[in-house]
């Protein structure tokens, strides 16, 4: 019986993942954004039609679980049926604590196997749906409270991902979701073995610097990595990142929304997930939290959504295939669909660059922006480029 029920789960798991796979760098299967909302209205129309492909929510356990044992999934239900008809995956994050068995984070004996039961639930409740599973949300951070404990979080993430790959083998499972890119705290989640249980590792490496600066601090997560996978191929997924427009503009907020999903294909990030959906205040004064949103407080169109839906647009289904050019201040991505090619291209600060191209016409499309043309000749292809990524491609 044990070896016709682990056979089952050996052709059963590749099944699943290949019709549910973490995506990989053709455009826009790795985009999405955070929300907190339950109720979509006609939210999630509007974030498909723009051409994010994941959103990543709270999954509340206090929500869920309202008295004990007894759990309730007719919202996050709801939810789900409006993702699968707007063809959205989710993140779905396993996340906080839960009063009726302690306050704050879930430390005790106790309130640890409520949540493994609680977590075991969900994932049989919504299983083969495509989710893929959060442990936790900023650990690191001032969820976890009282305060942030590398050790407490690492044991009750190892229980749930014993009960995650003892009975729903081939579900996604991530962690830590670390705010920052906090190698102590990953280094304390890795010696735990939590990698033996989680199938990415996700992090919100949020700075006050441009997008491209996370590359080198990817590269160096990469590493640790590989020192505790035991040569396990693990990815790193950014599930949380963005920029408010009440410290940046909104065309500035636009640019950087652009390249952080294009620092993530570079670096070989299946997801990049922004944050956020919308704006959470009217006043320019509020918090930073407040501000971060592609849409404003009333749901109106900010500038990184129209550069959301040009990038998309622009590049549906088209794979990045190299990097030509990434040095300090300009890049330049190739990316292939059959046998054509285009290319993406920016700099820092506005400048004029020459690239070498073969001689012609070329369509140069700065993303929302109007389309021109350019020759290059025996000089090469001469443009002015600045921090909004322009679309290259030869003209036939």
């Amino acid at each position: 019986m044990f070896g016709t029920l682990a056979l089952f789960l050996t052709l059963a798991q590749p099944a699943y993942r290949e019709q549910f796979p973490l995506p990989d760098a053709t455009i826009p299967a790795g985009l999405g954004v955070n929300v907190h909302f339950i109720e979509p209205g006609d939210n999630l129309h509007r974030i498909a039609e723009a051409g994010f492909k994941w959103i990543r929510t709270d999954f509340s356990w206090s929500r869920v679980e309202r008295t004990r044992g007894e759990y309730d999934f007719s919202r996050y239900d709801k939810l789900l049926s409006g993702l699968s008809e707007n063809h959205l995956r989710a993140i779905l994050i396993l996340d906080y604590g839960n009063p009726l068995y302690q306050e704050g984070a879930p430390r005790s004996e106790e309130a640890r196997a409520a949540f493994v039961r609680w977590a075991h639930a969900s994932l049989q409740h919504f299983r083969h749906r495509g989710i893929v599973w959060e442990m936790y949300n900023e650990p690191n951070g001032k969820f976890w409270k009282p305060a942030p404990n590398a050790a407490e979080y690492a044991t009750l993430a190892k229980e749930v991902g014993q009960e995650i790959r003892a009975n729903e083998p081939d579900e996604w499972f991530i962690g830590p979701s670390v705010t920052g890119i906090d190698l102590k705290f990953l280094k304390s989640c890795f010696s735990a073995g939590l990698l033996d249980y989680w199938d990415a590792v996700s992090v919100h490496p949020y700075r006050g610097h441009r997008p491209e600066t996370v590359l080198g601090d990817y590269a160096a997560l990469k590493g640790r990595i590989a020192e505790f996978a035991g040569g396990k191929s693990i990815p790193i997924i950014c599930s949380e990142w963005g920029y408010p427009d009440s410290q940046y503009s909104e065309e500035t907020q636009a640019d950087f929304l652009a390249r952080e999903y294009l620092c993530g294909l570079m670096a070989d990030v299946p997801i990049t997930i922004w944050y956020d959906w919308t704006n959470d205040a009217y006043d320019p004064a509020a918090p930073d939290e407040s501000h971060f949103g592609v849409v404003d407080r009333d749901l109106g169109e900010k500038e990184p959504l129209r550069v959301v839906r040009a990038l998309t647009q622009a590049l549906r289904g088209w794979k990045l295939a190299a990097v030509v050019s990434d040095k300090p201040y300009l890049y330049l991505l190739k990316f292939s669909r059959g046998g054509e090619v285009k290319y993406l291209a920016w700099c820092w600060d506005a400048n004029m660059e020459t690239f070498h191209m073969p001689s012609g016409s070329y369509t140069v499309t700065p993303l929302g922006g109007e389309p021109y043309s350019a020759e290059a000749d025996g000089a090469g292809l001469r443009i002015e480029l600045g921090p909004r990524p322009v679309v290259l491609m030869g003209e036939r």
